[in-house]
């Protein structure tokens, strides 16, 4: 679960920059289909097959990209 201010900009950017899909909402939140955590410390973790095959189409939406580091 990922707590916000701003959950309709937080919501649009998972939606529209990195394309998750949105499999219902709650009270104007969007919930999305994401895997199974079971830890308890709250983290998010992005999976490219390639990364840096991603980055153009991520820039044609204004999304910055910095260098990786490995």
């Amino acid at each position: 679960m990922l707590f916000s201010k701003e959950a309709e900009a937080d919501g649009n950017f998972l939606r529209d920059m990195l394309g998750f899909q949105s499999v219902g909402a709650s009270h104007d939140w969007l919930i999305f289909a994401l895997p199974p955590a079971d830890n308890e410390r709250p983290e998010l973790y992005f999976l490219y097959y390639d990364l840096k095959a991603e980055f153009p189409a991520l820039e044609r939406k204004s999304f910055t990209c910095s260098e990786v580091q490995e």
